[in-house]
């Protein structure tokens, strides 16, 4: 008869869950940010002028499938009754221009640059936005930092998400 193992058993790093995509904030700290944004519209704003072209070809993917990739889930953290988005910021900017494109006339370089773009590709999607995400809820900023780092440093010398 094999010995009772005292190993303990592998499993995810933190829970998973669906939280509504009103209780999440944007990163004012985004690395992609040329500076710290003060405010969510200066986030978007910020995200949209960094890496608009990118967020317009992820939306086009969005609005067109009604899918986000399952196999890369976002990293959250609570802050007291709210969530702030650490790992996709830019799928959460995604998200709320398919919710509401009308955000992108408080700016009116946002509005000039964007908003007859998202308009388009949210008048012809057969779906409907989501209200919630499901995301993975890290305890604190140092533990997401890791698993963000493991992701986008590369491949991490093979512990983290490596390009083809």
């Amino acid at each position: 008869m094999p010995k009772p193992s005292k190993k303990k058993d592998m499993r995810p790093p933190f829970p998973v869950e669906n939280i509504a995509l009103n209780v999440i904030d944007l990163d004012l700290r985004n690395s992609r940010f040329p500076r710290d944004a003060q405010s969510q519209s200066e986030a978007l704003e910020l995200m949209l002028l960094t890496s608009g072209d990118e967020c317009l070809d992820l939306l086009r993917d969005l609005t067109r499938t009604g899918q986000m990739n399952s196999s890369d889930l976002p990293i959250v953290i609570k802050r007291d009754s709210r969530y702030l988005m650490m790992e996709g910021n830019r799928r959460l900017t995604c998200l709320r221009l398919w919710e509401n494109p009308e955000i992108l006339t408080a700016s009116a370089r946002l509005e000039e640059q964007f908003l007859s773009r998202v308009k388009k590709m949210v008048n012809d999607s057969s779906y409907s936005p989501p209200n919630e995400l499901r995301v993975v809820i890290a305890p604190t900023e140092p533990d997401a930092d890791k698993w963000i780092e493991r992701k986008h440093a590369g491949g991490f010398g093979g512990r983290g998400t490596v390009e083809w």
